[in-house]
């Protein structure tokens, strides 16, 4: 019997032997479906749909398994053709008990090509082992049986690229699937005679094309298998009914265009029909078929009021009475054959916080769509979306099926359905990989409701079929519950339980809802729930039966943790310098108390506020804005106003994004963290508008300071403290960028510099703390340097960051005394400090006077034309790590040090910040100055000529050092870049030359930000292997394209320790630089 006319794969009017392309890959999501192959044979499967098609044309058929065993079970008589395959092999030669020698003039010697060939194949053989040679014997007599001009035949390749797989995993040295593939390509391709066909039918297509490229072999057909037409259902359908005796009502064309509208299989598509008729029946039609229930107007009715009664969920009932509508619609359309459009499914997405009502809508939604006679079921099958993915590869894949195929009829309801957005994880790829077909073969038979957070993007973009199974119609986002919605679902839930509140209560618990509703932990309904619960265990614990709540129900509206406030107050009581401030946070937490007892006891007036407000705190740096942030953090939390002890700290730094868009998540990010707690943004006033700052700065800023305005003014941050510090002008124009914003945070703090006396104070506390003694002229002597630095600094000063550094110069300079006067450990004035361990008069915090080298040439004068070429860039689109070691490599060289009369001795590296030869290293590598005779540095390697390099100024608290390169024209240099906004884990290229002999080139390392504060000016850690050999090393930014820092010291993985660029950007200045 000829094959149907309708087959959406093989051609009716052709045969396997007069095909011009003899190589097919049959792929796609149809490959393990049902063929309708014609009435004799009816549906099969696709080998088997090809095997029948060979042997109508009197054509041998044999099957390359996913094993690598041949299988000829297809044809009428599998010995016998077993038989006719094995007489397409070649015989074996005759063996010789003597073989000629080369030389004969009969023999002619192998071809060399041959040889290679040959000795390759033992070799794979040999490694790949017994199971391995059989392998390759198969593959070979498969080969011969293609070249053999004699019978013709089909090869079946079922799933070639697991059976690849297998052999990678048998053979380590990959040999074999080398082989083999070459096998295909060389043999197979090249010398397939007519009359053969060879069919691959693949799941995974891609496999196929990295052997078989179409570009590269044009003669060979990739088809992909599609889903079967009506006409093929229809045949199937009439075949199926009239061997199983069973009459069709109406026309077997209708029930086709029903069936072939909704599933995209033909195993689907029958599988209506054949249950049916396994029930029993008789006669199938299209209402038979697609099981629709009757709709019931009056539980339809009944199911939309108890749907309006519910508090809130206004945005859910609109959406309901739009849903009646579409599923009315999709059922007369499905009732009467008519195709559903592809964004047309009833498949739903729930989005927002837990606790408002997700689950119980999905319920109601379930008996609606069955009351409509849409589903046949009206149950909910209700799974988290973690439950369904396992660690074991292609189980997520099935038990998406399982769970499928036991909903059907009814709805799937996938709670935190977000969490199937991650792209790195095999479960997930297999769960959406299952999700996506069933959610448009099914969408007549099944409603799935996906339920999360408002973090669906991942998600959505694992698969572009999800946005049109899951339409943004079809979106329904369920808000966060107002006070007076949880109070009147309060009220509700009291009432089923047949109990009632005291009128004199009532006030009170609504504060305890306030409170509590306030905060995202709270869970809105689930919250009201857990509420119940207490007011309940109250009641019994009190013996009460009359079911009327009273205030000796009431749980308490604050949880007063006093060891938490006695700790935080007496931290407060030690720092030093803040008269002011502790007076205006104690006002403002005696404020507070004040409210919260009266209410406590019934008194309060107006609306109880949570906390005492947002804040900022505003005043020069070191003034101990974020220490008082975190002991606020305590206090609030003492008090039972927020639910977290501890203080999120955040920054410009921290919140900026490395693109536009992603400031905004991050800033999310920060305010979830802090929610409920406290939120302290350091150093906000770099969030203000400055002038000069380049035009994508400020779009990050922009979208920083819009999302935290935003934030602050979210309900569910009503619990949240927010805490911006910073300097006052720059606070002030950071509130003016938004007219909302001052109101938002109204409680302002300010933190003045300290006196000359607090900073003596400070300083002997931390000297005294660290075991250190001193002077009787040393406490005079730190109170006149203090007051000359107040003076001579400003606004500028660094108050608390001021007095520890100079403490640290102290006791360096303590040591150096010690150690030169060889004072032993048991002296007792060891560890105490002299007036004349402390050397400054005054000047900014962390720029001690320059230490220059005696043999300095003061000189130096900048070229005229290269004065300005010291660049701080702005921000640049980033560069690849290609384009960032190009140009750190051409300005970084090696240095050798000439001491006294010995040989150069390499001590590290170097590189350029101007482009007329002032070059930048480590200072300690200049540290015995008075013996270095000469330095030298090696531009470019050993085919330049070493260049004579002086030097020009030396820090020696930066570990910094300018040296002038005698060039005669203008050189490579590295412009200098922002480090203090560097966030934690930026990835960092730092060029050393370590272990290189004189004139090698230098190395790269890559490097991660450790740790990046912004209160420590002077440097920032890094973790990476960098040895002896990268001090003076430029740490290069490929996002900004310039130098952040300079490598000063550190070994092996432990943190290292780079000076920021902004320090030598001051040197270059004092030796008369600009910048541009």
């Amino acid at each position: 019997m000829p094959l149907t006319s309708f087959h959406r794969l093989l051609p009716r009017d052709e045969t396997p032997v007069n095909q011009n392309k003899r190589i097919w890959v049959l792929s796609g999501g149809n490959i393990q479906d049902w063929y309708f192959h014609n009435q004799l044979h009816g549906c099969v499967s696709l080998r088997r749909t090809i095997e029948l098609w060979a042997l109508e044309h009197d054509m041998l058929t044999m099957l390359l398994t996913g094993r690598g065993s041949l299988d000829f079970s297809g044809n009428p008589d599998p010995d016998a053709a077993q038989a006719r395959f094995e007489s397409c092999q070649p015989r074996r030669r005759q063996a010789y008990s003597h073989r000629p020698a080369a030389t004969d003039k009969n023999i002619q010697p192998d071809d060399e090509t041959s040889q290679r060939a040959s000795q390759a194949r033992s070799q794979v053989e040999q490694d790949a082992g017994g199971q391995g040679r059989s392998h390759i014997n198969t593959i070979q007599k498969i080969t011969n049986f293609l070249k053999n001009r004699g019978a013709g035949g089909v090869v079946l390749v079922e799933d070639f690229a697991f059976f690849l797989d297998t052999l990678q995993s048998q053979d380590e040295s990959g040999n074999l699937p080398r082989e083999i593939c070459h096998t295909v390509t060389r043999e197979w391709h090249r010398e397939i005679r007519p009359g053969k066909l060879l069919v691959f039918i693949e799941p995974e297509k891609e496999k196929i094309e990295a052997i078989l490229p179409p570009a590269q072999y044009p003669d060979v057909i990739y088809r992909d298998t599609r889903s079967p037409c009506k006409d093929e259902i229809r045949e199937a359908i009439e075949r199926l009914t009239a061997r199983r005796g069973v009459e069709i009502h109406g026309t077997s064309v209708e029930i086709a265009e029903a069936l072939a509208n909704q599933e995209k299989t033909l195993k689907t598509a029958l599988w209506p029909v054949i249950r049916n008729i396994n029930k029993g029946a008789r006669e199938v039609s299209v209402n038979t078929i697609m099981n629709l229930p009757e709709i019931n107007e009056e539980e339809v009715q009944r199911i939309l009021a108890e749907l309006n009664a519910l508090a809130g969920l206004t945005e859910v009932k609109e959406k309901a009475a739009l849903l009646e509508g579409k599923a009315r619609r999709l059922r007369r359309d499905l009732e009467e054959g008519r195709p559903i459009l592809q964004n047309d499914t009833m498949h739903l997405m729930f989005i927002g916080s837990p606790g408002t009502g997700k689950t119980m809508v999905a319920n109601i939604f379930a008996r609606l769509f069955h009351a409509l006679g849409f589903l046949r079921k009206d149950t909910v099958r209700d799974i988290r979306a973690s439950t369904v993915i396992s660690q074991y590869q292609g189980e997520s894949r099935l038990n998406m099926a399982q769970i499928v195929e036991e909903t059907r009829g009814g709805v799937l309801f996938i709670d935190e359905a977000h969490q199937l957005g991650d792209k790195e994880s095999q479960g997930t790829r297999e769960v959406i990989s299952e999700l996506v077909p069933a959610a448009w073969n099914y969408r007549s038979d099944l409603v799935i409701i996906l339920a999360g957070y408002d973090r669906f993007a991942d998600f959505f973009a694992m698969d572009e079929g999800l946005e049109r199974r899951f339409p943004s119609q079809n979106r329904i986002l369920f808000k966060d519950y107002s006070l007076d919605e949880l109070w009147q679902i309060l009220l509700l839930k009291l009432r089923k339980l047949d109990q009632t509140i005291d009128p004199s209560s009532e006030r009170r618990l609504r504060a305890v809802l306030r409170q509590r509703g306030g905060r995202r932990s709270f869970g809105n309904a689930g919250g009201v729930d857990l509420l119940v619960s207490e007011l309940l265990d109250n009641q019994t614990r009190n013996g009460r039966t009359d079911r009327l709540l009273t205030a000796a129900e009431m749980p308490p509206l604050i949880r007063v943790n006093q060891q938490v406030l006695d700790e935080a107050y007496a931290e407060m009581d030690r720092l030093k310098g803040l008269a002011p401030v502790r007076s205006k946070i104690e006002n403002i937490v005696n404020t507070l108390r004040y409210r919260l007892e009266n209410e406590e006891h019934g008194i309060g007036s107006g609306e109880l506020e949570l906390h005492p407000g947002n804040m900022r705190f505003v005043g020069p740096p070191g003034t101990g804005k974020t220490t008082v942030g975190q002991l606020i953090g305590k206090i609030l939390f003492g008090l039972g106003c927020v639910n977290k002890p501890g203080v999120m700290i955040a920054g410009r730094g921290t919140m900026k994004g490395s693109y536009i868009g992603q400031s905004k998540d991050r800033v999310k990010e920060a305010v979830n963290q802090a929610r409920d707690g406290v939120l302290f943004i350091d150093e906000a006033h770099q969030l203000a508008p400055q002038l000069g700052r380049g035009e994508i700065g400020d779009q990050y800023d922009d979208e920083i300071r819009g999302e935290l305005v935003r934030q602050v003014t979210l309900r569910e941050n009503d619990a949240t403290v927010f805490i911006l510090a910073g300097y006052q002008e720059g606070i002030e124009r950071l509130l003016e960028t938004d007219p909302g914003l001052t109101g938002r945070v109204p409680v302002e703090i300010t933190f003045p510099n300290f006196s000359a006396t607090e900073c003596r104070e400070l300083a002997l506390e931390l000297l005294e703390r660290d075991g250190f003694t001193w002077a009787a002229d040393v406490p005079e002597r730190l109170e006149q340097i203090a007051a000359s630095a107040i003076f001579s600094q400003g606004d500028k000063f660094g108050n608390a960051r001021w007095v520890k550094n100079l403490l640290k110069e102290g006791i360096s300079n303590l040591a150096t005394r010690i150690i030169s006067t060889g004072i032993s450990t048991g002296d007792p004035t060891r560890k105490q400090l002299a007036a004349a361990d402390f050397l400054r008069s005054e000047g900014p915090v962390g720029r001690a006077p320059a230490v220059r080298a005696s043999s300095i040439d003061e000189s130096l004068t900048p070229w005229t034309p290269v004065q300005d070429y010291v660049i701080l860039p702005a921000t640049s689109g980033g560069q690849d790590v290609s384009e960032a070691t190009r140009i750190v490599a051409e300005s970084s060289h090696q240095l050798l040090v000439y001491i006294n009369n010995a040989r150069g001795v390499p001590t590290g590296t170097g590189f350029f910040v101007t482009r007329d030869g002032i070059m930048a290293t480590a200072g300690h590598m200049l540290e015995n100055i008075d013996q270095i005779l000469h330095v030298v540095c090696l531009c470019g390697g050993r085919d330049r000529m070493p260049r004579r390099a002086r030097p020009v100024l030396i820090r020696e608290d930066l570990d910094l050092a300018l040296l002038a390169v005698d060039v005669d024209t203008p050189c490579p240099a590295i412009p200098l870049a922002n480090s203090l906004e560097l966030p934690a884990l930026r990835e960092l290229v730092v060029f050393g030359t370590a272990h290189v002999r004189p004139g090698e080139p230098g190395r790269f390392i890559t490097a991660q930000i450790a740790r990046n504060e912004n209160t420590n000016d002077r440097d920032f850690e890094t973790a990476g292997a960098m040895e002896p050999g990268f001090s003076g090393g430029p740490v290069y930014d490929p996002v900004q394209g310039g130098v952040v820092g300079i490598v000063s010291g550190g070994y092996g993985e432990s943190s290292k320790i780079m000076i920021r660029a902004e320090r030598l950007g001051e040197m270059l200045e004092t030796v008369g630089y600009r910048f541009r």
